[in-house]
């Protein structure tokens, strides 16, 4: 209790137990009920006999959030803390992500009550969590932001200043999630005006994303670079979210729209030197839409500046398609004779490894390398390299 002459007084052994009131309004205000009941928290205090406060926070605040996720099994079961059936099929939780503070604190009190509750029977669950990950802190000139420390960036004026997507593409591109974050007012306003020229440029560009989409047949090879460009972002993005490298996903959006830039401004603005079959605006309505999507996590409210243009592809076709774009009509193979790299081949992707072999020693500048010496062996990387390893003496002239 606290008593204001003597401040915190403990209650003397005789004087125990305190019971708790009855007679409480669950109003959902906020703020323990039992403090609006005045016979509970008037009392004297046991050293001085004056005027004291009995302490209404009964409970740690973690042990207050050491079973909900139960409950959010079966929010309306009635018949209990919840419902076992429910329970059985929601649990146990895929990801945990907190701070370094829940490791110590609300996961170890959500451990113990779930075994407790499995060894009283109620439930047949022995972990609540599956996987742990730990978020890093924000910090903000040299110490971790807190109101106790008067360091904190009201998220109400920042809000109304740069709006909410600015705060989250900032968060998660400016560190690894696991990392801590120093605020940085320079790194919020560059995050703000990437946004705001992304939006400038689906406002300018809006038109483009109503024409029908080109077959990449008709495409020139400009337009199906750019095209696979928009691919490799969906499939960079998915992955990186997949495994919480959320900075490198914003990252790759980054590369996503200077990609756009430059192909609208080549394409879209020659269309005196285009070829007959090119439809460039046929490659950027597939960005838009593409974009606005992968660009939804981050930045969920702003997305719809270009979402609201299309729809990007989902689902197995969506996969299907983003993979056909991932395959090259060529790749580049680095030949190299005795492991020094003597030229470059431009392939099919599909070519066979004794056809590729072959024109790796007839290339005309492999040759000289290999007129006074013996091939000793070829090592072919598919896609990638030929290796010929020789033996002898001799170096072209």
């Amino acid at each position: 209790m606290h008593c204001p002459k003597d401040g915190a007084v403990a209650e003397r052994p005789e004087r125990l137990p305190v019971v708790l009131p009855q007679d409480v309004q669950i109003t959902g205000k906020g703020g323990s009920p039992i403090a609006d009941v005045p016979g509970f928290v008037n009392t004297t205090c046991p050293r001085c006999g004056g005027p004291a406060r009995r302490e209404t926070d009964t409970m740690d605040t973690f042990v207050d959030s050491s079973w909900y996720f139960l409950r959010f099994c079966s929010p309306r079961h009635l018949g209990g803390l919840a419902d076992p059936d429910a329970v059985h099929y929601w649990m146990p939780v895929d990801q945990y992500t907190g701070g370094i503070e829940h490791a110590i604190l609300h996961l170890l009190y959500a451990r113990f009550y779930t075994k407790v509750l499995r060894d009283l029977g109620y439930f047949k669950i022995d972990e609540p969590f599956q996987n742990l990950f730990t978020q890093g802190m924000v910090v903000k000139d040299g110490a971790k932001m807190s109101k106790s420390k008067g360091n904190v960036v009201s998220p109400d004026d920042f809000i109304v200043a740069y709006g909410a997507d600015t705060g989250r593409v900032f968060e998660l591109f400016m560190a690894p999630p696991e990392k801590d974050l120093e605020w940085s007012d320079q790194g919020v306003e560059g995050a703000f005006r990437f946004l705001n020229r992304v939006w400038r440029f689906f406002q300018a560009n809006r038109a483009t994303f109503t024409t029908a989409s080109a077959r990449p047949s008709d495409l020139s090879a400009p337009g199906r670079a750019f095209r696979r460009t928009i691919h490799e972002t969906i499939r960079r993005v998915t992955t990186d979210i997949d495994e919480f490298h959320f900075n490198t996903a914003i990252s790759a959006l980054h590369e996503l729209v200077n990609a756009m830039h430059g192909f609208a401004t080549e394409s879209l603005g020659s269309r005196g030197r285009r070829g007959a079959g090119e439809s460039p605006r046929g490659v950027d309505r597939r960005a838009g839409p593409t974009a606005g999507a992968v660009r939804a996590p981050p930045r969920p409210r702003s997305s719809g500046s270009s979402s609201a243009t299309g729809r990007a592809s989902s689902g197995r076709r969506g996969r299907s398609r983003t993979l056909a774009a991932l395959e090259r009509d060529a790749v580049q193979v680095v030949v190299q004779v005795d492991g020094r790299v003597r030229t470059r081949l431009v392939v099919s992707p599909e070519i066979a490894e004794d056809r590729l072999r072959r024109e790796a020693l007839a290339d005309e500048k492999v040759r000289p390398w290999l007129e006074a010496r013996e091939v000793a062996r070829v090592v072919v990387v598919p896609g990638r390299l030929v290796n010929i390893v020789t033996r002898g003496s001799g170096s072209p002239a």
